[in-house]
């Protein structure tokens, strides 16, 4: 789970609190020794409701997700997360809700004890992996409600799945270590490989719009085995590879607007920054919107995009957690003209996920919980 800014002693101790409290009730003490109970913790800040004295500036979604490695979706004015319970032992289920708060979350997935992680929306279906014992199913569902479909099946391992109205997109990995970028248009019933499952291609990091995938491809140069990303046209099967400015050495997430396709790389030998990189659809319009190198160069490691703006995971390296190398959020207008901080909060900021306009979704750590937070536009300057 995240690390926020709450120390695990003050998490022990305000779990303490509501233990020793429970307590006292069921052996029977009485008001006045109850109260001196609470005021003993109280003496040391351990409250109810102690982390509004924090200052957050994101409106909670959905509270105390507790779990791991699972990521969020954002689309259409809908959210959709996994959760677990207190202490993140009992298997994680998918919710969704409105990314504008209101109404109620809702379970979207089943009770049959698998783990439903990597969930998506585009605000009309939602679709997750559940993992289970003897295989991993992408699964989909109407968010207005009805029945769960079962869109592809794996017996090796699954990531990143992806939906715009018909087409779901994931990474599939190989029995030998490659991995597979696939897609289901769960209308017509099609389903293939991006690359068509050859074994000398690998494919990953798999993102959609419309009836484009864009992705990062591993394949065979003329001396040696090279990196870059390409676009998959789905109603004419046809494939673009993009151009780069350079060599690249590794790749990371892709995103798709309207007119852009949006990509980090590593091309340079440094301590680690990326570049978040953009092209037209055709390839045309190749420019880093942040460079690699540089005053500002992002510790990036994950992109979400909209239309109308970027937003990118980074976090600067250390030896030991502190709040200014945590991981954060940066938003960028398209062209990379501004660049500005998605939230302020003291805590770990990570699982970024694109809505409508410039409204990010994220996993906040701030109160020592893992949060589902949003932010309608970004902070600015936390200086």
């Amino acid at each position: 789970m995240e690390f926020g800014l709450a120390t695990v002693d003050e998490r022990a101790d305000r779990t303490g609190r509501a233990a020793t409290i429970t307590a006292a009730r069921e052996l029977g003490v009485t008001a006045k020794q109850l109260n001196v109970v609470k005021r003993a913790f109280a003496a040391h800040g351990i409250v109810p409701g102690w982390e509004q004295a924090l200052g957050v500036d994101s409106d909670k979604l959905f509270g105390k997700l507790n779990t791991a490695g699972t990521g969020i979706g954002a689309g259409g004015g809908w959210w959709a997360a996994s959760k677990s319970n207190d202490d993140g032992s009992e298997p994680y289920s998918v919710h969704a809700g409105r990314t504008d708060g209101r109404g109620a979350p809702r379970l979207v997935s089943p009770n049959d004890g698998r783990y439903h992680v990597y969930p998506a929306t585009d605000g009309k279906t939602v679709v997750w992996a559940a993992f289970g014992d003897t295989g991993i199913d992408i699964l989909q569902r109407p968010i207005a409600g009805g029945p769960i479909k079962t869109v592809w099946s794996s017996f090796t391992g699954i990531q990143g799945p992806r939906v715009d109205g018909d087409l779901v997109v994931f990474t599939e990995s190989a029995p030998f270590g490659s991995r597979h970028v696939g897609y289901v248009n769960t209308r017509t019933g099609k389903q293939a490989y991006v690359d068509g499952g050859r074994y000398h291609l690998s494919t990953a990091v798999g993102s959609v719009k419309g009836s484009t995938i864009a992705y990062g491809k591993l394949y065979p140069g003329e001396e040696e085995y090279e990196l870059g990303v390409e676009v998959f046209d789905v109603p004419t099967g046809k494939t673009r590879l993009l151009p780069q400015s350079g060599r690249p050495q590794a790749l990371g997430q892709t995103a798709v607007t309207k007119d852009s396709v949006l990509w980090l790389v590593d091309e340079v030998e440094d301590g680690g920054q990326l570049a978040v990189r953009r092209a037209g659809h055709d390839g045309t319009g190749l420019e880093d919107i942040s460079p690699e190198t540089g005053d500002g160069a992002l510790f990036a490691y994950d992109l979400t995009a909209s239309d109308e703006a970027v937003t990118v995971s980074a976090q600067v390296p250390d030896t030991t957690y502190r709040n200014e190398t945590l991981s954060k959020l940066w938003q960028l207008t398209p062209d990379g003209s501004r660049v500005q901080w998605v939230s302020c909060n003291r805590g770990e900021q990570s699982y970024a996920a694109a809505d409508s306009g410039r409204r990010v979704v994220r996993i906040d750590g701030t109160t020592g919980w893992t949060d589902l937070v949003t932010r309608e536009r970004p902070a600015g300057d936390c200086g």
